[in-house]
């Protein structure tokens, strides 16, 4: 992703309200969803689409008969939407770079005021991919050229939003304390005899 598009997506984020916090992670969510692509989309073994950026799961947002779920109501509501879209509408609209963006704002800002379940627990490519590395694992399945372009876009993200001159602290170990996440994942790495990567990651994150 370049300079621009990733600017533009975090302004975005920032505008319809996702707290700085959560940005980074669900950039690197939506790297590893949709490798930064708007127009993809995925057939699920169950039928249903994964669609956009973030790709979207619509049908988890109805109920058999056809019918949204309060998080989407509240979505329609914000969007000044005359009456609720059917499934297929939705699924037309989230092929909308802003649309799509725009949901998945909401749906983080909406569980946190709604719900008690994690609203990152949505996409399959948080759980198995972002939050071990959130946790200070290595990622799984995942090639170290895989690796290195998530870290990227999380760390890129990062930067843009806390400004560039949080770098050179960032660089020095990884030892800055905003950010104890990658401490405790390049020590995950030494510990699991990866220390032979340890250079590759860190020139590919233009972090020595």
């Amino acid at each position: 992703m370049d300079k621009q598009d990733l600017e533009t997506l975090v302004n975005r984020l920032r505008q319809l309200q996702v707290e700085d916090k959560y940005i980074p992670a669900l950039v690197m969510t939506a790297y590893y969803e949709s490798n930064l692509s708007y127009d993809a989309v995925n057939t699920n073994k169950d039928g249903t689409k994964d669609i956009g950026f973030f790709q979207i799961n619509a049908a988890s947002f109805y109920d058999k008969k056809g019918n949204p779920d309060p998080t989407l109501k509240r979505f329609f509501a914000t969007m000044g939407d005359r009456e609720e879209l059917t499934q297929d509408a939705f699924e037309d609209k989230l092929l909308g770079e802003k649309y799509n963006t725009a949901f998945a704002a909401h749906i983080i800002k909406d569980f946190h005021e709604h719900s008690s379940k994690d609203p990152f627990g949505k996409w399959t490519a948080y759980t198995q991919y972002v939050r071990p590395f959130l946790q200070g694992d290595p990622i799984p399945n995942k090639s170290m050229r895989e690796q290195v372009n998530g870290i990227g876009a999380y760390m890129d993200s990062y930067l843009y939003i806390h400004g560039l001159q949080e770098k050179e602290s960032i660089k020095k170990g990884f030892n800055n304390p905003k950010v104890k996440v990658l401490d405790g994942f390049m020590g995950k790495i030494k510990a699991n005899q990866w220390q032979k990567n340890l250079g590759s990651i860190q020139i590919n994150l233009h972090l020595i």
